[in-house]
């Protein structure tokens, strides 16, 4: 029978002891290439997968998200604004309505933002610069006009206006001809420039010439958050704004507030908030809030996902193991009768289990090292997740995947060996 068997591993059964151990590990790793392509994939998978999502969880920078978020120290505006696109306009906000318990003390400036809709019409210069810039991504204007929205500043929010091109002259600006432009896209194109004159049609009948005085840029946060496409916002100061419209309404209102009494206005606007349901506002507070549930989510997303693709790595490997075991039980039992030990058998697998896990490693590993870096740092590429490299994930799974590769082969094997005996093995599936 062993003369029978060997004649079929000439190899093998030229090799010495030592490479003769190892080709038997190898011969097993190579049995089912099927089973051992998916198990090294789903496990490197899982390695980059949560590698990605541990260096964006370590990565964050709770200081930089925030200070994204926010504009001015509190901005307080209808729960609408934040969360619903279309009530916008229908949901704005009142000076009594911020009356309330708030503090007076420790205010360092403080004024909101209004905005409103308007056609603008256009000079036949102005509209083939318009139509040279925006091309076929005009989808709302009509030749000769131009409609967009029309906003009034107090003076916090003027501040913080960004200027691209031209000066703003404050003055000047309050002195009510003067109007400010934003781009008509992300490359900073407008149609109008600094000493351009438009004219604006007011929803009361009104109507009056602006002259241009810069073009600038509103943050995001402190804009109404929604843009007419292929359009220029048009910003006036708040006084103008309102006494051309007849409005005295805002879609949102900020405060910037001295640091040392920010907790007595946290607390302050958090009972105006419960008082009237219809107001949110935004924090330092909440934005640290909303970076704590951001790093939550990530967490259980990363979480969820690397356990599912390591559940079916190592289901896999249990699998592929326990068959390879059950399959070679005879071929065991025949070594075993020719003087190899249980332990040296053992060895065998455990030495396939280390193919395994081996392979997925080094997989993982190239796959992980460059690939997180691309996507953090290329793809993602934002200012609160900062690259950097943790290997203790990586030592971590290896210290798993030795143990997994050590001791699921020996158990496999203990299960057949106890329930099939030495001369049951090789008496089995006779050739």
């Amino acid at each position: 029978e062993m003369r029978r068997f060997m004649e079929n591993y000439p190899v093998i059964r030229n090799a010495d002891n030592k490479n003769g151990l190892w080709k038997l590990a190898v011969r097993g790793f190579w049995s089912d290439k099927r089973k051992a392509k998916k198990i090294i994939l789903s496990i490197s998978f899982s390695i980059l997968l949560a590698n990605t999502f541990y260096a964006m969880v370590k990565g964050f920078d709770a200081k930089t998200y925030i200070g994204r978020q926010l504009d001015a120290d509190y901005t307080i505006a209808k729960t609408a604004f934040f969360h619903d696109v279309a009530a916008r306009e229908k949901e704005t906000l009142t000076k009594e309505e911020l009356r309330g318990d708030l503090p007076s003390a420790g205010i360092l400036a403080e004024g909101g933002a209004a905005a409103c809709y308007v056609n603008i019409p256009m000079s036949r210069e102005a509209w083939v610069l318009y139509d040279q810039i925006v091309g076929k991504d005009n989808l709302n204007n009509k030749e000769g006009n131009m409609l967009t929205y029309l906003y009034g500043l107090d003076d916090i929010m003027v501040d913080k206006l960004v200027v691209k091109e031209g000066e703003v002259d404050t003055q000047l600006y309050h002195s009510g001809d003067y109007v400010l432009i934003d781009a008509l896209n992300d490359n900073g194109a407008a149609c109008f420039a600094p000493g351009d004159k438009l004219t604006i049609p007011f929803s009361t009948g009104k109507e009056k010439v602006y002259t241009v005085m810069a073009v600038v840029e509103l943050p995001y946060n402190l804009s109404y958050q929604t843009k007419y496409a292929a359009s220029s916002n048009l910003f006036l100061p708040m006084t103008e704004w309102q006494e051309q419209t007849g409005r005295e309404d805002y879609y949102l209102y900020t405060y910037d507030v001295k640091e040392e009494e920010q907790q007595v206005w946290d607390n302050a606007f958090s009972q105006l908030v419960r008082e009237n349901k219809t107001l949110e506002y935004k924090s330092a507070q909440t934005a640290s809030e909303e970076a704590k549930e951001y790093v939550s989510q990530l967490k259980l997303v990363g979480v969820v996902l690397s356990m599912i693709l390591v559940c079916i790595g190592l289901m896999n490997f249990v699998n592929c193991m326990s068959n390879s075991i059950h399959s070679r039980r005879r071929e065991f039992a025949i070594l075993e009768s020719m003087g190899m030990r249980k332990a040296e058998i053992i060895g065998v697998i455990s030495i396939q289990g280390l193919l395994y896990m081996a392979g997925s490693l080094i997989l993982g590993l190239l796959l992980a090292v460059p690939g997180v870096y691309i996507f953090i740092k290329k793809i993602w590429n934002v200012s609160y997740l900062q690259y950097s490299f943790y290997p203790e994930l990586y030592l971590l799974f290896g210290a798993v995947g030795i143990v997994m590769a050590i001791f699921v082969p020996w158990i496999c094997f203990f299960i057949v060996d106890r329930k099939e005996d030495f001369l049951t093995r090789i008496r089995a599936c006779a050739e």
